[in-house]
């Protein structure tokens, strides 16, 4: 498991990217938001932008430094550079590898285990309906 933190040529100059706690609860939310995860290291345009950003984030956020970019930027950085085919292939290569190494990459997965768990629970338990829960505490 490596530490989290890569250099990576993004937008045309070097720049950190680091994978802790921030960048995992962010991932997670951005999970969510766009429904989609990675399968076998494959990342959709959307993932990889967001993992990016929050590296990017992450990075600027521990060493306390003003960003100088923004998600918008690196959405469209990704949106023109992303295909298997790209001279920048090992850049995002680099950059995957990177997250799925890190401690942060581990705690989202854990989390969407959890939640997948808790998910297929509930679809397994038989309904007992609906409860009802008074909407204050006096009789009628």
């Amino acid at each position: 498991m490596s530490n989290g933190y890569i250099q990576a040529d993004v937008l045309g100059r070097t720049r950190g990217l680091k994978f802790g706690a921030l960048a995992a609860e962010n991932i997670i939310l951005e999970i969510a938001q766009l429904g989609v995860a990675a399968s076998n290291g494959n990342y959709s345009g959307a993932m990889m932008a967001s993992i990016i950003w929050w590296g990017l984030q992450n990075n600027a956020y521990v060493k306390r430094e003003t960003l100088d970019l923004s998600f918008e930027e690196v959405v469209d950085w990704v949106d023109e550079h992303f295909t298997s085919d790209n001279e920048l292939a090992p850049v995002f290569t680099a950059i995957a590898r990177t997250w799925e190494e890190s401690k942060a990459s581990k705690m989202v997965l854990e989390h969407l285990q959890k939640t997948l768990e808790e998910i297929k629970k509930k679809e397994s338990s038989p309904s007992q309906g609906p409860t009802l829960t008074p909407l204050t505490g006096g009789s009628t």
